[in-house]
C-alpha cells in the first residue's frame, strides 16, 4: 500500500456533475478525514462547488452503505431543518491493527470512526527469538480476527522495520535485530485470511493523528517517537512525506560529532543522547534507583537534585534533535509518543525552555505537546490503510 491513498483529500476539488463517478466518491470520503464529521454544505464549500453538486454524490454513498447522517449537532433551526452530519458508514467497516514494538504486540479491532474494541496485548522478552516473536504476534491477531462480530476490511500492521517490498522479508528492524530476516508479514496475512498491510510504526503515528486524533485540523506537523529509538512521521502540506516510501531516519542525525557509538555504526546520533537507553546509562551513574528500568516518570517522581539534574538534561537533549527537525524540515509542530510522555508537565515545561533556549529570534519557534492518543495512535494509523483501500474502492 502506498502512501498516497492516505495523503489525498478535497483540496484539489470534485469533478462537475456531469463528470460524477469514482474519484468524486472516493475525493468526498477522503474529505471527511480532513474535516470529521460535516454536513453536505462543508462539502460543498470545500470541494468549491454548489450544493446541489454534492447531493447526487452523497445519496449514492449513504445508498450503497459508506456514509451515514448523524443526528444534528443543534437543536431546531428558525431556519428551519438543522443540516445533518455526513459520517462513515458500516460498508467502510472495521479493520485488526497491530503494533509490534521492542518488547511486546498490541492488537485490536478498529471500526470507521476510529473507535479501539477488543484491545489486547502480549509481552515478550526484548532479547526474544524470531520464533517467540512471531509466535505471539501470530497468536494474538488470530484471537483478536477471529473474535471480530463485525466483517474485516483488511490487518494492518506497524513496526519498526524496512521490508522488501516483493516478500516483505525483513531487511532490517533496529529495535528488534531478531526480526531480520523474518517472513512474519506473509505469514501473518494468510494465517488471519485477510489483505495485509504493512506501515513503519512512526509514519503510522502520523497517519493515526491526522485521522482519528489530535492532529485531524493540522497540514503540518510532526509526529515523533521517543522511546528505545527515535523515529518520526513527517505530516507536510497534508501529505505523508516520504522518500521511496520512508520517512527520514531521524533518530540517526549526528547531533555530537564526539558522541558515543550508535548501533547504527555511526557516533553522536540523536538516539545515542534522547532515547531511554541513554536516560538509563546517566541514571545509573548517578546512582539513582531502579535504573535498569527507569521512565521519564521515574525521575520526575524521585525529585532528588540528582533526578533534576538528569531531567533537565534528557529535555536539553530531546530539544535538540526537535530543534534540528524543525529548521531541516521546516515544520514546528510536534507531538510527541513513546515512554517520553509518562515525564508529564515536568518534562514538558523543561522541553519547551531548551526548546526556546535553541532558538535564535529570527526563527519560528517549535511547539510541542505529548500526545493524549500516544502509542494508540500507531494502531488507529495501522488500522486506517485498510479503511483507505475499502474507500478507494467505493
Amino acid at each position: 500500500m502506498t502512501a498516497s491513498g492516505i495523503e489525498r483529500g478535497l483540496s484539489t476539488g470534485l469533478l462537475t456533475v456531469s463528470q460524477i463517478g469514482a474519484s468524486n466518491r472516493v475525493g468526498l470520503l477522503h474529505s471527511l478525514v480532513r474535516l470529521g464529521p460535516a454536513s453536505r454544505s462543508d462539502l460543498a464549500r470545500l470541494a468549491k462547488v454548489p450544493r446541489g453538486s454534492i447531493a447526487p454524490i452523497v445519496t449514492g454513498l449513504i445508498e450503497d452503505g459508506f456514509l451515514v447522517e448523524l443526528e444534528p449537532a443543534n437543536g431546531p433551526s428558525k431556519m428551519g431543518k438543522p443540516s445533518r452530519p455526513l459520517w462513515f458508514g458500516p460498508r467502510v467497516g472495521h479493520s485488526c491493527s497491530l503494533r509490534v514494538e521492542a518488547t511486546g504486540v498490541d492488537c485490536a479491532r478498529v471500526d470507521q470512526r476510529g473507535q479501539v474494541h477488543d484491545l489486547r496485548r502480549a509481552d515478550f522478552p526484548s532479547d526474544a527469538s524470531a520464533a517467540v516473536i512471531e509466535s505471539a504476534v501470530l497468536s494474538l491477531a488470530e484471537t483478536v480476527a477471529g473474535r471480530s462480530p463485525e466483517p474485516l476490511t483488511g490487518l494492518g500492521l506497524a513496526w519498526p522495520a524496512v521490508w522488501d517490498p516483493v516478500d516483505w522479508t525483513v531487511l532490517s528492524c533496529t529495535p528488534i535485530p531478531a526480526l531480520v530476516g523474518s517472513g512474519l508479514a506473509r505469514r501473518l496475512g494468510q494465517a488471519c485470511g485477510l489483505d495485509l498491510f504493512l506501515e513503519d510504526d512512526a509514519r503510522a503515528l502520523a497517519i493515526g493523528q491526522r485521522w482519528f486524533g489530535e492532529a485531524r485540523d493540522l497540514d503540518n506537523f510532526s509526529a515523533v517517537q521517543i522511546s528505545t529509538g527515535i523515529g518520526a512521521g513527517l505530516m507536510v502540506d497534508g501529505k505523508l512525506f516520504s522518500v521511496e516510501g520512508r520517512s527520514p531516519e531521524v533518530g540517526h542525525m549526528v547531533v555530537d560529532l564526539d558522541g558515543a557509538p550508535c548501533r547504527c555504526g555511526r557516533s553522536g546520533c540523536w538516539e545515542t543522547l534522547a532515547a531511554l537507553g541513554w536516560l538509563r546509562q546517566e541514571a545509573r551513574r548517578l546512582g539513582l534507583p531502579q535504573w535498569e528500568t527507569a521512565l521519564p516518570g521515574d525521575i520526575v517522581a524521585w525529585s532528588s537534585p540528582a533526578a533534576d539534574q538528569l531531567l533537565d538534561s534528557y529535555a536539553r537533549n530531546i530539544a535538540i534533535g526537535l530543534v534540528n527537525l524543525a529548521n531541516t524540515v521546516g515544520l514546528h509542530r510536534f507531538l510527541l509518543h513513546g515512554e517520553v510522555v509518562s515525564g508529564g508537565e515536568p518534562l514538558l515545561r523543561l522541553l519547551r525552555r531548551h526548546i526556546g533556549a535553541q532558538t535564535t529570534w529570527s526563527e519560528t519557534k517549535p511547539t510541542v505537546e505529548f500526545s493524549e492518543l500516544n502509542q494508540t495512535a500507531a494502531l488507529l494509523g495501522a488500522a486506517v490503510i485498510p479503511l483507505v483501500h475499502t474507500i478507494e474502492r467505493a
